[in-house]
């Protein structure tokens, strides 16, 4: 189970962290691409929102890849009722004292406490210390997204444009870090997990 767990914490590592920055870093440009100008206002809640991008994909890692496998099913479902309960709760106290961040952040606490809850079962399968050894090598690979993002906008053109080039330098950039200092290469990567 740890080789498996592994592999995938891997591989949500390699699509999450520069998830987060680039959406970090381009999230007034994402929201006036896709939504409009009416909607920069939600920039905060999209910014605390990225804590999902882990949170949710683990979570659900945990619950059916380890959880199950291990007979803990019944952890995993009271889990996510008192995270939904607490979610609801939040939402009702944070909604009213600051919109619309109060949702995400009640979300993102969700989240988290399923994964509070259900992590003592996990830890007494998966070896935590070798499941996560090397993740930390996709988060520094993520951070060249930071500078690149800042070259591309010193250029003088559309803002779709200097976002679009922001993206593709990024993901040439941190494809080409990946496979130099982490050995892993994401190709293979996705043929090991569908084995």
């Amino acid at each position: 189970i740890n080789k498996i767990a592994k592999q995938v914490l891997e591989f949500m590592s390699f699509f999450a962290f520069p998830c987060i920055i680039g959406l970090f870093l381009l999230g007034e440009e994402s929201i006036l691409l896709i939504s409009g100008a009416e909607f920069l206002p939600g920039i905060t809640a999209e910014r605390i929102l990225l804590a999902d991008i882990i949170l949710s994909p683990l979570n659900g890692f945990i619950a059916n890849q380890i959880m199950i496998p291990i007979h803990e099913e019944k952890r995993s479902m009271i889990a996510m009722i008192i995270a939904a309960v607490a979610n609801v709760i939040l939402d009702f106290i944070l909604i009213k004292a600051i919109g619309i961040n109060g949702a995400a952040i009640a979300t993102v606490v969700s989240e988290a406490l399923v994964l509070v809850i259900c992590l003592p079962a996990v830890l007494r399968t998966v070896d935590l210390r070798t499941v996560s050894s090397g993740i930390w090598k996709f988060a520094i690979a993520a951070l060249i997204i930071i500078p690149i993002y800042f070259g591309c906008s010193l250029l003088n053109v559309t803002m779709l444009f200097r976002a679009v080039m922001t993206v593709i330098f990024s993901m040439i950039a941190y494809g080409i870090i990946v496979i130099s200092f982490t050995h892993i290469n994401p190709i293979s990567m996705t043929k090991d997990l569908r084995k």
